[in-house]
């Protein structure tokens, strides 16, 4: 956004600038004109010398007509004079925008330049957060890898102990059985033995 706004001030700075050398070569052109006529009204200065030119004349209208021509030149120095003030007030007027303009972006500048050393540090403040994360993430990792290869030595011990403990058991069933077994065939011999000394 800043960018944008700051392309916008660039395109009415440009266009203020041509607008300002436009007005600078009206108001140069204004001087000329105006020292021109200065030049002419300093050679022709003498009132006396205006009045003999007046004076001179054949008959009354051509008279009138010089007076005129001189009263035309007079105000046509106060009008180019006035032309050169107003072209100037313009002017200045153009420049101070000009100079508000660029103060406001220079002023975007150094609010953009301000949001870029933020983001930097957000940045810099995330990767460090990142950078936690993942090594606490590992750390994580290898303490539940560590709890997994205990749960496995856990789940086969207890394996060794119920096949330890069925074998356990197996050989005491056998053996009870061939307790009995003995037993009845000692039973058995016992039995013959007194029925054969009846």
């Amino acid at each position: 956004t800043i960018n944008n706004e700051i392309g916008s001030l660039d395109q009415e700075i440009g266009n203020n600038n041509q607008s300002v050398q436009t007005l600078q070569q009206e108001v140069d052109k204004l001087k000329k004109d105006y020292a021109r006529m200065i030049v002419y009204a300093y050679r022709n200065r003498d009132s006396y010398q205006r009045m003999a030119y007046v004076f001179a004349a054949k008959d009354f209208n051509q008279a009138f007509t010089r007076l005129k021509y001189i009263q035309q030149i007079n105000d046509s120095r106060r009008k180019k004079a006035n032309d050169i003030a107003s072209r100037k007030q313009t002017l200045n007027e153009k420049i101070q925008v000009l100079s508000q303009q660029k103060a406001e972006k220079q002023s975007l500048l150094g609010n953009e330049e301000t949001e870029k050393q933020q983001l930097a540090v957000e940045k810099d403040d995330k990767e460090k957060v990142f950078v936690s994360l993942s090594a606490k993430e590992k750390e994580l990792k290898d303490e539940l890898d560590e709890k997994k290869r205990q749960a496995a030595k856990i789940d086969n011990a207890i394996k060794d102990l119920l096949a330890a403990e069925i074998a356990r058991m197996e050989r005491e069933r056998k053996a009870q059985a061939d307790k009995i077994k003995k037993d009845k065939a000692t039973a058995l011999g016992a039995k013959q033995k007194a029925n054969k000394g009846q």
